[in-house]
C-alpha cells in the first residue's frame, strides 16, 4: 500500500478506504512520532466541527528564515509560525479531493494540510 514519496502512499490508503462507504473522516500519522496520545487524535477530530482539516503543532522557538538562492528574503514574524506535525485529521472527501488535484498537477507537498491549503 506504500508509495514512493509519503503522499503516494497516503493516497494509496484513501484509494483503499473508498471501499468503506462510512468512512468520513482520516487521520494521517507517520511513524516519525510513535509516541502519539490518543487524547492528541481525538482533539483533532472532535475540532473537524469547524472545519475540512485540524493539523497539530507548537509554536516555533527558533525564528525562521525565508531564502532564496542562498540569500535570506524575509524573517516571518515568530509569533505567527508553528511548527506542525502529525496527527492530522480531515474529511475524507475534501482530502481525497485534494490529493486527486494534486496528482493531476505533479504537485508534492511536505505534509497534507499544504494540499488541503491549495
Amino acid at each position: 500500500m506504500g508509495g514512493a514519496e509519503r503522499q503516494d502512499s497516503v493516497y494509496n490508503g484513501l484509494q483503499a478506504a473508498r471501499e468503506f462507504e462510512q468512512a468520513k473522516v482520516v487521520v494521517v500519522h507517520d511513524g516519525a512520532r510513535p509516541l502519539v496520545t490518543p487524547r492528541l487524535i481525538d482533539d483533532a477530530i472532535v475540532n473537524l466541527v469547524e472545519c475540512d482539516g485540524v493539523v497539530v503543532g507548537i509554536p516555533a522557538k527558533d525564528t525562521i528564515k525565508l531564502v532564496d538562492d542562498g540569500f535570506v528574503i524575509e524573517t516571518p514574524d515568530r509569533s505567527k509560525t508553528w511548527q506542525v506535525q502529525t496527527p492530522q485529521a480531515f474529511l475524507f472527501e475534501p482530502l481525497l479531493r485534494a490529493h486527486e488535484k494534486a496528482r493531476a498537477e505533479g504537485f508534492y507537498g511536505t505534509d497534507d494540510s499544504m494540499l488541503m491549503e491549495r
